[in-house]
């Protein structure tokens, strides 16, 4: 199916959809956009309806001047659900997105039937993203686009892939000139992720959620996993080696071979 404009309230959201059954819902990370599912969409939509769309600010999506928090995505995302009459759907998030998916999970909890939490952090009583990570992101945000995209991926992977594979970075340069967000997307989720605190909510989640995250990860350390796991009840963890916070991309084998099993335990 084409890319199609879905109303989220006051603004719209662009998605596409494949396959049938059960709906699983990609939620992409900061400064991401559906793009970095590509991995994932065809996958999954062999077996679900797979839905993957850009957040407001980024890609083809609408670009409000505000908005740009944890409560406000979810709340654009639990729209979208319903919109598109996916519900209750997986929710499979990626860094950001994930923080999105828990959020909706826990405000709204029949419209989720599973979670699947990719690179996640545990918020702000979660292991912190390195100083130096800190440092080279914000940097990054301050350079021109080309410069920018070039130092995010020294700490977006944990492995080669990026230099493997240096179409990826040409295809997030030309999509970026062709649909450029405004400065707030950017840092606005950022600073939303700093301060998110959910961490004693969890314990109500009553959904099984799939906790993934690369060893190698410099922006979500690997102890955010055992504390998510903690937190939430019904939750298993899959660390994913030699992959870094990009892991729906670099280890895209392993990642959807956990989700499919995951999948298929619902």
């Amino acid at each position: 199916m084409p890319i199609q404009l879905v109303e989220a309230g006051e603004i719209e959201l662009a998605c596409e959809e494949a396959g049938a059954g059960d709906a699983v819902i990609l939620i992409a990370g900061g400064f991401m956009d559906m793009d970095q599912w590509a991995h994932q969409f065809d996958a999954l939509a062999a077996t679900h309806r797979v839905i993957r769309f850009d957040q407001r600010g980024v890609g083809k999506s609408s670009m409000p001047v505000a908005g740009y928090s944890i409560d406000q995505f979810a709340l654009d995302t639990a729209t979208l659900i319903e919109q598109l009459e996916a519900a209750p759907a997986v929710l499979f998030g990626s860094s950001l997105g994930g923080l999105v998916a828990m959020e909706i999970a826990l405000n709204r909890p029949e419209l989720v039937r599973g979670l699947i939490l990719a690179a996640t952090p545990a918020g702000i009583k979660g292991e912190p993203i390195p100083s130096e990570t800190q440092m080279t992101m914000l940097r990054g945000v301050a350079l021109p686009l080309e410069q920018a995209a070039s130092a995010l991926q020294d700490v977006l992977f944990g492995s080669d892939y990026h230099d493997e594979h240096p179409e990826l970075l040409e295809a997030v340069i030309e999509k970026r000139r062709d649909y450029p967000s405004p400065p707030l997307a950017l840092m606005g989720p950022l600073q939303s992720a700093l301060i998110y605190d959910p961490l004693e909510k969890l314990a109500a989640l009553e959904c099984p959620a799939l906790i993934l995250l690369g060893e190698d990860d410099r922006i979500v350390p690997l102890g955010n996993a055992a504390i998510l796991g903690d937190a939430i009840p019904n939750s298993t963890i899959v660390t994913v080696p030699d992959a870094g916070h990009a892991l729906v991309i670099e280890a895209a084998e392993p990642v959807n071979a956990a989700v499919a099993d995951f999948l298929a335990s619902l």
